[in-house]
């Protein structure tokens, strides 16, 4: 073997020894080293998260004989609503929060504009939690106040019941679609412009509304 061939071998050999050395001297990534693989956790390990929630809403009247009796015009008729909920999400589905409504209805003329007002304690159900389009249903109790615009004519209770379509957009948004009913009653009350009382006989109102939101997410 000539000079210059010996000396190719013994540099190849040497590179080769190099490399060798520099691959088993790597350090193990810290990820798959002995005892150090940390497996991502089952959806009921996560923690709860927190998520916010606003809508827009067209309601509609279905009963309200105990605020329009019979010969009088209807202070609650359709219209329109705004509101919002926060509430705290657990991985199986459960939710638990508060919730406002705010509706703007019809009033026949009695009043600028009817609002009902109601703040509410809500437990919601989530199914399909694994995919990006889940159904759900809610129920709420709470309290309301019922007027002419800005001002308080009566207060009252109403309950809610609920199902939707929550879709993901992405990790922390979501779209929310939801047609809720509302049963209420109020205290009985008395009409200035009109002279009309109202829900002083016994009875229930109900009206329902299709509603549209935007969820945001605040993951753990």
């Amino acid at each position: 073997m000539g000079r210059p061939l010996r000396i190719a071998a013994s540099l190849s050999a040497f590179l080769l020894w190099g490399m060798v050395s520099a691959a088993s001297a790597q350090p193990e990534p810290e990820d798959v080293r002995d005892g150090d693989l940390e497996l991502p956790r089952r959806p009921d390990e996560l923690p709860a998260a927190l998520s916010i929630e606003v809508h827009l809403a067209a309601v509609a009247s279905v009963a309200s004989s105990a605020l329009c009796p019979r010969g009088a015009d209807c202070i609650f008729g359709s219209g329109g609503g705004v509101g919002g909920s926060l509430e705290r999400r657990w991985p199986s589905g459960l939710a638990l929060g508060l919730a406002y409504d705010a509706w703007f209805v019809e009033s026949g003329g009695v009043w600028e504009l009817g609002v009902l007002h109601v703040l509410s304690a809500r437990i919601r159900w989530a199914l399909l939690q694994s995919r990006s389009v889940h159904p759900f249903a809610w129920l709420g109790v709470g309290a309301l106040v019922f007027g002419d615009t800005l001002r308080i004519a009566t207060v009252g209770a109403a309950g809610d019941v609920a199902v939707g379509l929550e879709v993901e957009v992405t990790e922390t948004i979501a779209l929310s679609f939801a047609l809720p009913f509302r049963v209420f009653t109020t205290a009985p009350f008395v009409t200035v412009r009109d002279r009309v009382p109202r829900a002083d006989q016994a009875g229930v109102n109900v009206g329902f509304a299709i509603q549209a939101g935007l969820v945001i997410v605040a993951t753990p």
